[in-house]
């Protein structure tokens, strides 16, 4: 990935968490309720970059609206997998320094309890928890999950090919 492509990500995430905190009246998941209580439970299911980069983004909005201290403004970030980053942990080469060093920065999420962000791993929605029992507990949930394998291109003897990975 270039830092043109994660500088892209970083500010998508960061448009996602401003565009949420704009209103005080904010619609979650579902159009049948509305957020109007100043103390948000946010799920982020997926701890790849996309996850954290909205974890980080929406805690930051907060700061900047006052409300970042307030200790019942709480972000879970759920992860399938035992242990958080995705791609950034699980599929950069260790020759490219630069991207692994994103690490660092998501590592800071978690470094201090006082962020109100926490840790969820090896939960699996759908399995371990519905879609409607986050629903049930948060105010507003955030689908951030990354591919679990490769996706097929369509091509003609696609699977015969040598070198060629989708």
């Amino acid at each position: 990935s270039s830092p043109s492509s994660r500088r892209r990500l970083v500010l998508l995430a960061r448009d996602q968490a401003n565009s949420f905190l704009s209103f005080r009246q904010c619609r979650p998941f579902s159009t049948t309720r509305i957020i109007t209580s100043p103390h948000r439970k946010v799920a982020v299911v997926g701890s790849g970059p996309s996850g954290c980069y909205t974890a980080k983004y929406l805690r930051t909005a907060w700061d900047k609206m006052g409300d970042g201290k307030n200790a019942s403004n709480t972000i879970d970030i759920i992860e399938r997998l035992p242990t958080p980053y995705g791609l950034v942990r699980f599929g950069v080469a260790p020759d490219h320094p630069e991207v692994k060093n994103v690490q660092n920065d998501f590592n800071s999420l978690f470094d201090h309890g006082d962020k109100g962000i926490q840790f969820l791993g090896n939960v699996q929605v759908g399995r371990d928890v519905s879609i409607d029992e986050l629903r049930i507990r948060y105010d507003a949930v955030i689908l951030a999950t990354g591919c679990e394998s490769d996706r097929r291109l369509g091509l003609p003897n696609e699977e015969s090919l040598s070198g060629i990975l989708s």
